[in-house]
């Protein structure tokens, strides 16, 4: 079995002016850190006694933060149905940079792109693609969005907007609903994945969704196992925060990149709507034509990056609706102001609703 794994995000598609599809991709190398007892003896020391179960779901999720990442390796894509090979140019070349990562974008031709959409016989403009370095490959998908202002895309928050992570509890509740505890979809009062596929199916033009989140990029993976594969949310494009883990196991360490990725550190204050600011940003300036409705929650600073978008997009945003897990007029001071308020249960700092 090859220790090394590769992991390509799904992605999207827009057309330029020169008429061709311009793809971001984003590509992982990493190779699975041999000491995995050394993050459980963290767990053991820092968040107390623990099932079989949370062992588990520690193990898997702990595992691509403690990851070795593996540089200087060129990456191709190619698409089903496709023999073409196309490589994806970042700033550092093809290749992964020091952290596994290549960055970049490809382009394909659009008469190419056409006859790939009838090949795969594609449904909402999804293709099928995969990337390959050496003999490691990995699956993925892209849709390609045409900037019709008929079409609608959805963007979202995850912790406390569809998956409960309860960050107003506080750092140790959040650690152990990231790490430890079975991952719980927003049911109440919404079922939100049934929300979302019903604006899937119900607008006029092709409906995109795009997951933005303050959470570390090495959680992708047991997470869009949660939401696409267990919960049911509709495919659609992540956009996660970059978080170069260390595999130092620190006195504070897993506690510190779990706070500055939530923002539960003074010193990370505002960094993550910085980053949804920038995501949401690129995404609405590649797509300028279409329909855009945006869902957060109270318990970060959703309200705040979605106004700022707001008033760089006026035209673009169609509604914002907000999660309102602090249910404190107090604390809202006008933040929620045009936006549409779903009301949830009350996040309460240092309690948590699981037992």
């Amino acid at each position: 079995m090859n220790d090394r794994q590769l992991t390509v995000y799904p992605t999207y598609g827009y057309k330029g002016q020169d008429g061709a599809w311009h793809i971001p991709m984003r590509v992982w190398i990493r190779e699975r850190h041999p000491h995995l007892e050394e993050a459980l003896a963290f767990l053991e020391r820092h968040l107390g006694h623990h099932s079989p179960g949370e062992i588990h779901n520690f193990t898997d999720r702990i595992a691509d933060l403690v990851a070795d990442s593996v540089p200087d390796q060129p990456v191709a894509v190619t698409f089903e149905q496709d023999a073409t090979r196309y490589l994806v140019e970042g700033k550092t070349g093809n290749s992964t940079d020091e952290h596994g990562l290549l960055e970049g974008v490809i382009t394909v031709d659009a008469g190419r792109a056409e006859e790939l959409l009838r090949l795969q016989g594609s449904r909402n403009g999804w293709l099928n693609c995969q990337a390959t370095s050496g003999d490691m490959n990995g699956a993925a998908r892209v849709q390609l969005l045409p900037d019709d202002p008929n079409g609608l895309s959805v963007v979202s928050d995850i912790d406390d907007t569809i998956k409960v992570t309860e960050i107003p509890a506080g750092l140790k509740i959040v650690l152990r609903n990231t790490f430890l505890r079975d991952f719980v979809a927003v049911t109440n009062p919404d079922n939100m994945a049934s929300a979302y596929e019903k604006l899937r199916t119900g607008s006029g033009g092709i409906v995109s969704f795009h997951y933005v989140s303050g959470g570390p990029w090495q959680l992708y993976v047991p997470m869009v196992e949660f939401l696409i594969g267990k919960t049911g949310f509709p495919q659609g494009t992540f956009h996660l925060k970059t978080v170069n883990a260390s595999t130092q196991f620190a006195e504070n360490w897993l506690e510190d990149l779990i706070a500055d990725g939530f923002n539960l550190k003074e010193a990370g204050k505002g960094e993550t709507e910085k980053q949804k600011v920038t995501q949401i940003t690129e995404l609405m300036t590649n797509l300028p034509r279409r329909q855009f409705v945006l869902f957060g929650d109270s318990g970060e600073r959703d309200p705040e990056a979605y106004a700022r978008i707001r008033k760089d997009f006026p035209s673009g945003i169609n509604e914002i609706h907000i999660r309102d897990v602090l249910n404190d007029p107090t604390q809202q001071s006008g933040r929620l102001s045009g936006m549409t308020v779903r009301h949830a249960p009350t996040i309460f700092p240092g309690r948590s609703q699981f037992p």
